[in-house]
């Protein structure tokens, strides 16, 4: 029973389900698709529950932070990779040029996915309130 001046807080599906729907460029919530008209142009709600995707202002700085930290590993990694297999005598010049390639590609064919995982990580640990998703059952 929800008391006044409360806000009724709704269950959501299983954390895997949640990510295995933002994997999926889906809506984490419901499971809808497609969420995006173009590539870097998402939905402002969903369709099918109502979810609104900014669900705070600046929502989205969130997204920002994973696609950076995805795209950092990557080039650390590939950095590392490079000096592993050419230490000692080979070039690192092909290993930089990788680098700066993922510095350009990543963070734009990773978009989608950066918000899609942001969504359901903020799903997660800030829960649905009865207002935000209007149409979910749950």
């Amino acid at each position: 029973m929800v008391g006044m001046g409360t806000v009724a807080r709704r269950s959501l599906p299983a954390t895997s389900t949640l990510l295995a729907r933002a994997a999926a460029l889906r809506c984490p919530l419901c499971g809808y698709r497609p969420l995006f008209r173009r590539w870097t142009t998402m939905l402002s709600d969903c369709p099918s529950c109502g979810l609104h995707f900014e669900r705070v202002v600046g929502h989205w700085f969130g997204s920002l932070a994973v696609n950076t930290v995805v795209c950092m590993a990557a080039i650390i990694g590939v950095i590392m990779v490079g000096f592993l297999l050419s230490y000692p005598t080979a070039p690192e010049t092909p290993w930089y040029v990788a680098a700066i390639g993922i510095a350009v590609v990543l963070p734009v064919a990773g978009f989608p996915w950066s918000r899609t995982f942001w969504t359901a990580l903020d799903l997660r640990l800030r829960p649905l309130t009865d207002a935000e998703a209007p149409a979910y059952p749950g």
